[in-house]
């Protein structure tokens, strides 16, 4: 059985704590590498721009007239709506991710 260590909350086969990964480091990439990591991030970040621009209109109010649709489906435009909305926190979380990666590479000091 594994032990789990307090501190880093890693586990141990011998009951031991193991040392954390070594974080990434900026300084172990080439020029060519972190060139080639933000054109990555930045048509990933475009990627994700277009996704949101044609499912905006998922995320729109649902309209809630009985008489042009039946219960049923309301019911669904209205989880159509849900899933739309949960996907785009998603996207939006991805692309605050995304964005402070693409800072911390332009921010990085040279080594």
């Amino acid at each position: 059985m594994a032990a789990i260590c307090a501190k880093r909350a890693h586990k141990a086969s011998d009951g031991a704590c193991q040392p954390a990964p070594a974080p990434f480091r900026l300084a172990r990439m080439t020029e060519e590498e972190i060139a080639a990591l933000r054109l990555r991030i930045a048509a990933r970040l475009a990627e994700l721009e277009a996704e949101d621009a044609t499912a905006r209109a998922g995320r729109e109010q649902v309209t809630l007239d009985q008489t042009s649709v039946g219960r049923l489906s309301r019911m669904d435009a209205l989880q159509r709506q849900a899933m739309s909305q949960a996907t785009a926190r998603r996207r939006a979380a991805e692309i605050a991710r995304l964005t402070g990666a693409a800072r911390r590479l332009t921010d990085a000091p040279d080594n």
